[in-house]
């Protein structure tokens, strides 16, 4: 086909118009081009010998793909049923009609899951799909008028399928490129060289280049998003793991917001302040402190998160009283502070706190002091003669409270101030050294004979009721209980005042687990008792 001189014409002026506009943008943005193409390609080049692999990601990458043709093959499976009829009597689309057919199979059976695509499979396939295309586009280049602009509208949107569905870069950016080329070398072997010519290698420039920015885009931010994705469940088992081993460090761990609302279920203040865990979940954290206490908190708070950055070692700490219900006393702990920044997409800081009970004020029940009427009346019992049961008093003793091996701790609260430093509380653990240890102190050993029975089905119906209901409330003895005399275990006083309390709610995860409190107070001795015979001391 030879151009006339007016086609000529305007095909030069076209020509250089271009070139000239071109050559006018290239002054303006050349440089700044080239100084970001060189940034790109250090980036992209350079890193490949020094980055190291990232199995997760490319297996992520990998499930995808696989994702993307199973979608695909749904709709195409469709999409392709009525290509085939449509292409069947075109002129010049065998190859297409080939394709679409070759397409509704292969989709086909994915979909109905009789074939399994992954991502080493799909890439075979959108290779083979791309020189199946290249052979179709060659065949169908003498295609003019309204058949010709449906044909090339399907090109496009096969390459724009074949981009978005296989997520791999290095496959479409030389394929396109192949494509493009195809298209143009088909379009100058029918018409020569010509406006029509140079109009088709524009428009397929745009087109293969589109593919190829939106390929590699799509692949490079998938990337990034399951990176960060990756990073953010490190980041939360990290967490989580700090937080296990400060429970092993610390009496437990709290996390609050930025508004220091508590986010989760805390065992530790449950623990500690007896009240079940999901009574904490979004409280205000700066409530369970004492009013003096709640702005010196919120200014330690705030100068820890804006020195962050610069601190080192050991975290800031506080020391304060966390008030439970109003029956036990406040809880006197050293809080230990970390701030995380942006944890869960949050604009605000977390802030960890690390919770350490102390141990010199840890709460238990007040053991009443015996009244001066009781110390009176045995002192002149002394005073008039130990009855013979006595005798053996040092060894009944150790019979009651046993030391070594089982005594594994000792609290005394001791009147410092004081010539010999009194005595108020003592306060003694003991563990077993195995399941069934008979030399454990146990509750019958000091309740009267006579009362065991009563006084045991009393406390296991308490622990009973306890284990259905934690927030139990304490229940108080009608009755009176006779008790031991500690430093004579022969003889009996009479307890005007006993109560049982649940301890430890939080702990007790079975029935078996439930540990009460009793409380004996009020205590009466008397003169005259019956004393039950030392059948031990007798040897025949």
């Amino acid at each position: 086909m030879a151009w006339s001189g007016a086609e000529l014409a305007d095909g030069k002026h076209a020509t250089l118009l271009v070139w000239v506009l071109f050559g006018l943008h290239l002054l303006v943005f050349g440089r700044d081009a080239a100084v970001k193409s060189q940034r790109w390609m250090r980036e992209r080049y350079s890193s490949k010998g020094t980055e190291k692999p990232q199995p997760r990601v490319d297996e992520a990458m990998k499930l995808q793909t696989e994702k993307n043709f199973y979608l695909q093959s749904c709709l195409m499976h469709h999409g392709a049923a009525v290509s085939v009829p449509l292409l069947w009597h075109a002129p010049g689309a065998r190859t297409l009609c080939f394709l679409a057919g070759i397409a509704y199979i292969v989709h086909g059976c994915v979909s109905c899951g009789r074939i399994t695509m992954t991502a080493s499979r799909s890439r075979v396939a959108f290779a083979l799909a791309y020189c199946v295309l290249g052979v179709s586009m060659w065949e169908t280049r003498v295609l003019q008028g309204p058949e010709g602009t449906v044909v090339q509208n399907i090109y496009t949107l096969s390459r724009m399928i074949l981009t978005v569905v296989q997520i791999d870069a290095s496959l479409h950016v030389p394929a396109q490129f192949g494509l493009s080329v195809v298209e143009v070398l088909g379009a100058l072997q029918l018409n020569g060289l010509s406006s029509h010519v140079l109009l088709l290698a524009c428009s397929q420039s745009f087109v293969a280049l589109s593919c190829m920015v939106v390929g590699s885009l799509q692949e490079a931010s998938l990337r990034e998003n399951f990176m960060a994705q990756f990073r953010s469940e490190d980041a939360e088992a990290m967490v989580q793991g700090f937080r296990r081993m400060l429970q092993g460090l610390c009496d437990g761990s709290v996390l609050l917001d930025g508004s220091l609302n508590i986010k989760s279920q805390s065992q530790c203040l449950s623990r500690m302040l007896s009240t079940k865990a999901e009574s904490f979940e979004s409280m205000h954290f700066p409530h369970l402190l004492a009013e003096t206490e709640k702005r010196t908190f919120r200014d330690f708070i705030k100068a820890s998160a804006q020195n962050a950055v610069e601190q080192e070692g050991t975290p800031p700490c506080m020391r304060v009283s966390l008030k439970g219900r109003e029956e036990i006393p406040p809880v006197s702990v050293d809080l230990f502070h970390v701030s995380l920044s942006h944890l869960y997409g949050s604009d605000d800081s977390y802030h960890l706190l690390a919770v350490r009970q102390d141990a010199e004020r840890e709460y238990f029940p007040d053991a009443t002091s015996f009244r001066h009427e009781l110390v009176r009346s045995s002192l002149a019992l002394r005073r008039q003669g130990r009855p013979a049961t006595s005798i053996t008093s040092e060894g009944s003793a150790a019979s009651i409270l046993q030391t070594l091996p089982q005594l594994k701790e000792m609290m005394l609260l001791v009147e410092a101030a004081r010539e010999h430093q009194d005595v108020c509380q003592v306060h003694l653990n003991y563990k077993a050294s195995s399941p069934e240890d008979p030399e454990m102190p146990s509750l019958r050993k000091f309740i009267r004979p006579t009362d065991w029975e009563s006084v045991r089905a009393r406390v296991r119906g308490f622990g009973e009721k306890a284990a259905k209901d934690p927030n139990l409330k304490p229940k108080h003895f009608s009755k009176t209980v006779w008790f031991r005399v500690m430093d004579q275990p022969g003889r009996y006083m009479q307890a005007k005042k006993a109560n049982l309390k649940v301890h430890d709610r939080a702990s007790a995860s079975s029935r078996e687990d439930i540990k009460v409190w009793l409380h004996l107070s009020d205590f009466v001795l008397t003169e005259r008792q019956h004393v039950e015979p030392e059948l031990e001391d007798i040897d025949e």
